[in-house]
């Protein structure tokens, strides 16, 4: 919920009066299991994309989404899903395979449990609260620039594909509410 996809979302839900149950890295594995007891709908927005230690991609990204699977098939509750990926789960990296796993698990999920599930593979996302350095091309390319640091672009030919976090949050309060 403190990462710049879940910032946003939570700030979203709360303006719409809706009730939220934030976790973070920070939080104890019982609270964890208490909001996914309590949960109408869940968000899974964690994941790691630049670990220290790529054995992280595997924990991170497909035995966290396990843990939250398994927690909400225990309930029998049908509990709808939202898994945010990455289109890099297209590509073989040990990132892009770890999110592709975690799509699987969660695709099991809604098959076993007929629960609603939906992944969302997520471009170039950017916005307020965008970590330069970290998660967005756009915020260090605008901050190299205000802070006059070269820019460097790999490729000129490559296509990119934005999209803009208030979009992002809107499509998946659309869900929430429809």
């Amino acid at each position: 919920s403190r990462g710049f996809v879940g910032k946003n979302l939570c700030v979203f839900l709360r303006e719409r009066q809706h009730e939220v149950l934030e976790v973070d890295r920070t939080t104890s594995e019982s609270d964890f299991l208490r909001c996914l007891q309590e949960a109408d709908f869940v968000f899974h927005l964690a994941g790691i994309n630049r670990p220290s230690d790529p054995r992280e991609f595997q924990q991170g990204n497909v035995d966290l989404t396990r843990f939250i699977v398994e927690i909400l098939e225990a309930r029998n509750s049908g509990v709808p899903l939202v898994l945010t990926s990455s289109t890099q789960a297209e590509n073989d990296t040990e990132y892009g395979v770890s999110k592709l796993a975690a799509e699987g698990i969660v695709r099991s999920y809604s098959a076993t449990t007929g629960a609603a599930s939906y992944i969302y593979r997520l471009p170039n996302v950017f916005g307020k609260w965008c970590k330069p350095n970290y998660n967005s091309f756009v915020a260090t390319f605008c901050f190299n620039v205000h802070n006059g640091l070269d820019i460097s672009v790999h490729n000129p030919e490559a296509p990119v594909t934005l999209v803009y976090i208030d979009d992002v949050c809107s499509a998946f309060l659309d869900l929430l509410d429809g």
